[in-house]
């Protein structure tokens, strides 16, 4: 290559062969601004929706939706009631180390 029709510097004057130079932009800052998605509008409505509700509707919100998960996991196990939800305990139990205060002899 000829030297002037490049505008590459030399090779004496350039880092390591792969390397890039040490330019960071500001967190957040980028090319283009973030578009928030549709989940994300959801999102935000569904945490303000429930966020205004008192506190005994929110507890009684989160029981239901216990209960229809274990229905759709009951579903897609094919268990009966009993059967699911021991198989969520063991699920919950496994690989879990057990605290040295429950077994201690008191």
């Amino acid at each position: 290559m000829v030297r002037g029709w490049s505008t590459a510097r030399p090779r004496e004057q350039r880092g390591p062969r792969g390397t890039r130079p040490n330019v960071r932009l500001p967190r957040g800052d980028g090319y283009t601004s973030r578009v928030k998605s549709v989940a994300d509008h959801l999102r935000d409505r569904t945490q303000q929706q429930v966020l205004a509700l008192p506190v005994p509707d929110r507890i009684e919100l989160a029981l239901a939706l216990g209960d229809d998960d274990l229905r759709l996991f009951m579903a897609a196990s094919g268990l009966d009631r009993a059967g699911a939800l021991a198989r969520v305990r063991a699920q919950r139990r496994r690989g879990r180390t057990p605290s040295q205060s429950a077994s201690a002899e008191p």
